[in-house]
């Protein structure tokens, strides 16, 4: 059954999401979508265009410079180095410049009442998109949404949530009929899983081993499902692709998880499963996987002796710490796929192999970070970790707008001097004394 937590008489409404004071636009206005969207186009993004002047412009500095070059020299093969260097600044430029679209996404989170799914969708609040959240209980899903919209002070209708069984097909068959008619999604991350107890394998609960397999792996299956037959209803009435994004978690790579047998192999499921959908190339989504890595939620600290604790003060994070890192990363990566249709998504990861032997290799710095010597936490609690970094963001937000001074003149300022720098260097070269 998929009902809204609020009031189950009313239909799941997921609008265009709406951007407060933006460009103009009064907060609870419909944002409208923009011509491109409408026409199956691209979205119309200046990155896009700049990156394409970016190449442009370092092309034809180096074409100057070899032309000039040319008519002192009777060697003209010489001629073709600046021209190549042009051209090769000119693609580094284009590709330093970040496809991050500007807020106003419409976000659907399956598993999102808590853990890195809430993280996740406190962060996309904070950046002013629109959230759709799921989640099996209708008290959970309630008081997920009020106290996100507490921590972020996103609009009322910024954030909602509908209870869903994700491992149920009818619960998903109806929010592809719900979304298909409420509005434009633009992501799709499917969260929703769960570990089971920690125990052997011989002594857990057959029933709970198979909430465990249709929880992790059948929740992703249907969700994925739901989602490309969300985004395909979309390109049908003429709008852009859609990102979706599966989650892995411990087991992914085929390594041991002990304890947690039929959780491990779950997600090692959920990244064969990724890889299948992205060798298909569905045309109305492009596929990803993001992996957060450890998070010190309940999952990670079920069963979880001193000595464990004494490594997680290196290797985990905090599920606001992980989200921080992945949404930027997650939005970089929907806007480079709508630019470049062809661009694959890329596999997120916050705990790399580079990172996590840093992190070894300073353990004794890290040591107490979060847990002391005999298991204590030492963390502040959540309320308080979240009003910090919500102060946080909000300094960051008005740097930023002092810094964008309403048109973006600073961001273009610094890739006008990348381009300076770059016909220079063509000039420069173009100048030496040829052997």
């Amino acid at each position: 059954m998929l009902v809204p937590c609020c009031a189950s008489a009313t239909p799941l409404r997921v609008q265009r999401p709406r951007v407060a004071c933006r460009g103009g636009q009064r907060g609870g206005e419909e944002a409208p979508i923009s011509p491109s969207r409408k026409q199956g186009g691209r979205p119309a993004t200046f990155t896009e265009d700049q990156a394409g002047r970016a190449r442009l412009a370092a092309l034809s500095a180096g074409l100057s410079a070899g032309v000039a070059h040319l008519s002192s020299t009777a060697i003209g093969a010489a001629a073709l180095l600046p021209v190549a260097v042009g051209a090769a600044l000119g693609v580094l430029v284009a590709h330093s410049i970040e496809h991050d679209p500007p807020p106003g996404l419409c976000v659907v989170i399956t598993g999102g009442t808590k853990g890195i799914g809430k993280a996740l969708a406190r962060e996309f609040l904070w950046r002013g998109d629109r959230v759709l959240i799921t989640g099996r209980h209708s008290a959970s899903a309630l008081e997920a949404v009020t106290s996100l919209r507490q921590q972020t002070g996103c609009p009322p209708d910024a954030i909602t949530a509908a209870v869903a069984d994700c491992s149920d097909p009818r619960a998903m068959s109806a929010m592809v009929d719900a979304l298909g008619t409420a509005g434009h999604v633009d992501m799709f991350i499917c969260n929703a899983g769960c570990s089971g107890a920690y125990k052997a394998f011989e002594d857990a609960d057959a029933c709970v081993l198979d909430e465990v397999i249709s929880s992790t792996l059948g929740c992703s299956v249907l969700c994925a499902h739901a989602a490309l037959r969300t985004f395909s209803e979309q390109r049908r009435r003429g709008d852009a692709r859609g990102t979706l994004w599966l989650t892995d978690g411990a087991g992914s790579g085929g390594d041991a998880t002990p304890m947690y047998a039929a959780y491990g192999s779950a997600k090692a499921g959920v990244r064969q499963f990724a890889r299948s959908l992205q060798a298909e190339g569905p045309p109305s989504a492009a596929v990803g996987l993001l992996s957060p890595g450890m998070v010190l939620t309940e999952l990670l600290l079920q069963g979880a002796t001193p000595r464990n604790k004494a490594a997680f003060n290196a290797l985990a994070e905090q599920p606001e710490t992980c989200a921080a890192q992945l949404v930027p990363a997650l939005r970089r990566a929907h806007g480079r796929a709508m630019a470049e249709p062809q661009s694959r998504l890329p596999h997120l990861r916050v705990l790399t192999i580079p990172r996590a032997a840093m992190r070894l290799a300073m353990l004794p710095m890290l040591r107490n970070r979060y847990f002391s010597a005999d298991g204590r936490p030492t963390y502040p609690p959540e309320e308080e970790r979240i009003a910090a970094l919500a102060a946080q963001r909000k300094r960051e937000r008005v740097v930023g707008a002092a810094r964008r001074g309403g048109s973006g003149a600073a961001s273009t300022g610094a890739q006008v001097a990348v381009l300076a720098l770059a016909v220079l260097a063509s000039l420069a070269l173009s100048c030496l004394p040829l052997p």
